[in-house]
């Protein structure tokens, strides 16, 4: 798999982070693979590394709603205290994940800035229980790009393939070869708070390669 599926989704801007059974909030998928950009490199810093989640919730707030917002509505909103809401506001600012408008407003930077990964990929490997794999497949849809089931081919039917694409779902096949037998549909990316754990994830592992 490594060499037939792994292998194409790297490019020369691109690079790979495979993890097996991740902790996700839906369970834990058998595998979820990154595709980050090389650039994350670059751009990360010490400061990034030290965010809570509790820090990173607020910037995933801050960027799902788009518009500044004031100390008050955050407080309002998030249902934080003022305190926790500055000391969040520090590291992310130290981090360079925020600014601070004209009129005194916080916003996040432009995505491009803060997120790093071209795509989540799970994958949900089963032997039998394919309904099952439907279900947790479907869960793990909801922060990944692509989401596919893996079966032994002999477990393969048209019913099932039926099944994977009428929820739009991907399932990959496997014997000697690894056959993709329904793509799913792409889903842009962040889509979730989990999203955002992964893309953390990948660029606190790429910057402690650089650091070691």
């Amino acid at each position: 798999m490594e060499t037939d599926f792994l292998s194409s989704l790297k490019s020369k801007d691109t690079d790979i982070l495979v993890l097996e059974e991740p902790s996700t909030g839906f369970g834990f998928p058998d595998l979820v693979v990154l595709v980050y950009e090389k650039r994350i490199a670059d751009l990360w810093s010490c400061y990034r590394n030290q965010l809570t989640n509790d820090d990173l919730r607020l910037l995933y707030y801050l960027n799902v709603n788009k518009k500044a917002k004031c100390l008050e509505s955050l407080t309002f909103e998030t249902g934080h205290t003022l305190k926790a809401i500055n000391t969040s506001i520090n590291r992310l600012m130290n981090a360079n994940l925020i600014r601070t408008t004209l009129d005194g407003r916080l916003k996040a930077k432009p995505l491009k800035e803060l997120f790093f990964l071209q795509e989540i990929i799970s994958i949900e490997a089963k032997i039998t229980d394919w309904k099952g794999a439907i279900q947790q497949t479907e869960n793990n849809s909801t922060f990944s790009s692509k989401s596919f089931s893996l079966f032994p081919s002999s477990l393969v039917s048209k019913n099932i393939i039926t099944a994977f694409k009428s929820r739009n779902l991907g399932l990959i096949s496997f014997d000697e070869d690894y056959i993709i037998q329904q793509r799913p549909t792409r889903r842009p990316i962040p889509s979730s708070f989990q999203s955002w754990i992964f893309n953390e994830y990948a660029g606190r592992e790429v910057y402690g390669r650089q650091t070691k």
